[in-house]
């Protein structure tokens, strides 16, 4: 059947941020702060099947998105870390290529879903922060399985590039610095997640100054602020123009259409952003599911894992899954067949790198082309089973990103239906999610080669002026 799958991620989203969303747990952390407007997500919802209870594999975005595309946890896949090994599991794209499918892959983050941690295999056209190109090639008849990822929710919130925020990113960063006494202030965070030319890269570290300097001085209020609205100009200006372009051509063919959050967002004395951090907020990811055979108004508030996204795309296209998955199909919940989710446990795991040497290692990429390997350490872990979330801590960042300190701490949470984490205690419960979590580690798979840019690559991007 010429089928069309679309898989759209929204990096960095909160489940709480979306405007259907009934629970925000923000609103504890930051009482004095108003959602964002997101009506283009809210009319999504109301249009389709809406699991706001998804939990993510991994709080940063390689280990996350190697969860969706193949089904497998990460520590199976190859892909668990922040940025080191590549993928070793058949992903969707593969999968979709070897059915006949054309497979399309668009990114705002090159450096992470790219050729580097091999994202890019079993994938025919792959482009880079090209919104209208990957519009134009939907417009083809042939069957596709396509992704286009955004990092406009992400740091610098709201904006992810000068091209796409325009006036609107200089004014910010203007205003920002002016509030604030952050011109002589000293800041070790220079990582990236995509190429940029002098001008951008130097309105980046501008903003990742200011962010910075209110996460030192404690004003994670502001920082979650900056958070919010950036989401309402991302949706506003850039988001809800693309949907609705996609949305008119996808009209008269039978389709699947899947928004995602890879991880979310929280600024606390344990979180600084969200790559050290298992906070619910972080862990917990809209996931939307609109398009022909998808019932409107539908909404599950049982817990589901990002590993369940790919048996359930297999199972509408008719693919038959693999049965070395991880998770399982939705598609029962979705079509009426079956009324509440199975009884699920859930992973997740922050595998860290010391912040510097990821700098480091990222300048000599943008230099040669050829990614080395970076020491990662796992800093915490946590499983869902049943109503409790349980969390083991081994290292600790210092100040957020000046380096991990050895810490040994262990939570546990009662998360009721209102979907709010309360701290318990348990000791039997406890020994009992620990041994959970390490069964889950004696299933790690052999690390997988480094991959390097391909020479073609490098020239491609050179040509559309990338120092690369």
């Amino acid at each position: 059947m010429n089928r069309t799958l679309v898989l759209v991620s929204l990096d960095t989203l909160r489940s709480d941020c979306v405007g259907a969303h009934p629970v925000k747990l923000f609103s504890t952390d930051y009482p004095s702060l108003t959602p964002p407007r997101t009506e283009v997500l809210d009319k999504l919802v109301s249009e389709g099947t809406y699991f706001l209870n998804c939990i993510s594999a991994a709080p940063y975005t390689s280990a996350s998105h190697a969860a969706y595309f193949t089904g497998r946890w990460p520590l199976k896949n190859g892909v668990y870390e922040i940025y080191n090994r590549a993928l070793r599991s058949r992903d969707i794209f593969q999968i979709g290529q070897a059915n006949g499918y054309q497979t399309l892959f668009k990114t705002d983050f090159p450096l992470v879903l790219g050729p580097y941690l091999g994202f890019t295999r079993g994938v025919d056209q792959y482009l880079i922060e090209d919104d209208e190109a990957f519009l134009e090639a939907m417009k083809g008849p042939e069957p596709k399985v396509a992704f286009a990822h955004f990092g406009g929710v992400h740091f610098p919130y709201g904006f992810h590039n000068l091209r796409f925020g325009g006036q609107a990113y200089r004014d910010c960063v203007e205003d920002l610095e002016a509030r604030y006494p952050v011109q002589n202030f000293e800041f070790p965070d220079k990582i990236d997640e995509t190429y940029r030319d002098d001008a951008d890269r130097e309105m980046l570290l501008r903003y990742k100054r200011v962010v910075q300097y209110l996460y030192i001085n404690k004003l994670y209020t502001e920082l979650f602020s900056l958070y919010l609205r950036g989401i309402e100009f991302f949706l506003e200006n850039r988001f809800q123009p693309f949907i609705d372009r996609l949305t008119q051509t996808l009209a008269g063919r039978p389709y699947l259409l899947v928004i995602f959050g890879d991880h979310g967002e929280q600024w606390d004395a344990d979180s600084y952003a969200h790559h050290n951090s298992l906070n619910e907020g972080i862990l917990r990811v809209p996931l939307i599911m609109t398009g022909t055979d998808v019932p409107a108004g539908k909404t599950f508030r049982q817990r589901v894992r990002t590993i369940d996204v790919l048996p359930t795309i297999l199972e509408w296209l008719g693919i038959r899954r693999s049965n070395r998955l991880d998770g399982k199909s939705l598609w029962p919940l979705i079509n009426g067949e079956r009324q509440t989710p199975e009884e699920s446990i859930a992973f997740a795991q922050a595998h860290n790198c010391e912040p510097d040497a990821f700098s480091k290692m990222q300048a000599h990429l943008l230099r040669t082309g050829r990614k080395g390997r970076l020491k990662h350490r796992l800093t915490k872990e946590a499983v869902y089973d049943g109503e409790y979330k349980y969390i083991r801590q081994h290292y600790a960042y210092q100040d957020g990103v000046l380096g991990m300190l050895p810490t040994s701490r262990e939570e546990l949470y009662r998360i009721g239906e209102d979907l709010r984490p309360v701290r318990v205690h348990n000791l039997n419960l406890c020994r009992r999610m620990a041994r959970l979590l390490d069964e889950y580690n004696q299933g790690r798979i052999a690390s997988a080669p480094s991959v390097a840019a391909p020479e073609d690559l490098r020239r491609y991007l050179q040509d559309f002026g990338y120092n690369v």
